[in-house]
Parts: C-alpha cells; sequence; structure tokens
C-alpha cells in the first residue's frame, strides 16, 4: 500500500476498534504485530469517492480495506474500488480483503454475489459485509 506518513496511525494494540456511528470492525490481534492503520477519507484522499480506512499489517502479505456504512452498500462497492485504485501497492497481484460494516445490509443476494466475484477477478480482493459489528483475529501465517 502507498505510504501518507501524515495520515497513519501504528500501533501494536491487541485490540484495534474503528467505528463510526452504530458501525464497527474489531481487529483482535494477539501476536502484537505491527498494523499502520491509515486514515483515507478527507487525510490520504480528499475527493471523490473513497474508504473511511486502509490497514497493512507486518507478516501479513493483505491489504485491507475498511467502509463503514450506514445503508448505501452500492456506493461502498464505488468507494472502495476508488480508493484500491488509488493507494494498493499492486491493484491485481497484492491480495487484498475488503469489509463493509453497514447498518442494514442483505447478507446474500444476486447484487453482492456479482460484486464479490467482481472484486475477486479485478482486484484480488475478499470482500465481506457484514451487519454493524464485525471481529477478525489477525494471525501471522
Amino acid at each position: 500500500m502507498k505510504r501518507f506518513p501524515t495520515c497513519e496511525k501504528i500501533c501494536h494494540d491487541r485490540i484495534l476498534s474503528i467505528q463510526e456511528n452504530k458501525s464497527k470492525i474489531i481487529f483482535e490481534n494477539p501476536q502484537s504485530l505491527e498494523i499502520c492503520c491509515l486514515q483515507v477519507d478527507n487525510c490520504a484522499i480528499k475527493e471523490g469517492p473513497r474508504c473511511d480506512y486502509a490497514m497493512t499489517v507486518e507478516h501479513i502479505v493483505d491489504e485491507f480495506y475498511i467502509e463503514l456504512k450506514g445503508q448505501d452498500i452500492r456506493h461502498a462497492f464505488q468507494q472502495l474500488e476508488a480508493t484500491i485504485k488509488q493507494i494498493s501497492s499492486d491493484v491485481k497481484k497484492c491480495p487484498k480483503i475488503c469489509f463493509i460494516i453497514s447498518t442494514r445490509v442483505p447478507l446474500t443476494g444476486p447484487e453482492i454475489q456479482v460484486a464479490s466475484k467482481q472484486f475477486k477477478s479485478k482486484f484480488n480482493a475478499k470482500l465481506e459485509i457484514k451487519n454493524l459489528k464485525h471481529t477478525c483475529c489477525l494471525k501471522q501465517a
């Protein structure tokens, strides 16, 4: 992922919680790995569609992209896509995990399935859409 030092927070916290309104994602970090959490919205990217945060974690190859959303999932897809195109170290090769944490979303459906396939083929990204709160454990492979 490209670097934006003034927008980055480096930590080794065992629990990293990111919240906006009712949407929340928690990263458990039992090995106290170094996390570089980038504030994308209104810091690394100030104009156009962009997600809220991006992260890298030492010894984990994936780039993480996070959008904390109300209800407009279609817009979240656009925000994630635009952010990946602008800040990913390698749009197609580098593995990515994209999280949309929404206050209301159908967890299945053709539109979400199509978007998941497109993110996998275009960006080598796994797309995870969750309601309100999600916990993810970061572990070194």
